[in-house]
């Protein structure tokens, strides 16, 4: 149930990029190569959170391990866009 929680909250977050994106909402300094980066960054996420929801009931630790990867994922910037900032 949590991984699903995170997956609604995923998508939830990618919508919402996605329009800003589609809508030009975002900054002028993003570049459209940037904005394509980062959404294929974010979709990562969706792709563990449903794995992790069906290892879950397999293995509900190693499910809430892979949701654990998924934040320290996303702490990480990316080597592109950590070269950018």
């Amino acid at each position: 149930m949590y991984a699903l929680s995170l997956e609604v909250m995923s998508l939830a977050f990618y919508l919402l990029w996605r329009h800003a994106g589609r809508a030009g909402l975002m900054l002028s300094s993003i570049s459209p190569q940037m904005l394509r980066r980062r959404t294929r960054r974010n979709m990562v996420g969706h792709v563990v959170y449903l794995l992790a929801a069906v290892l879950a009931f397999l293995s509900p630790f190693a499910a809430l391990a892979l949701c654990g990867a998924v934040a320290l994922y996303y702490i990480h910037p990316g080597a592109r866009d950590a070269a950018v900032a």
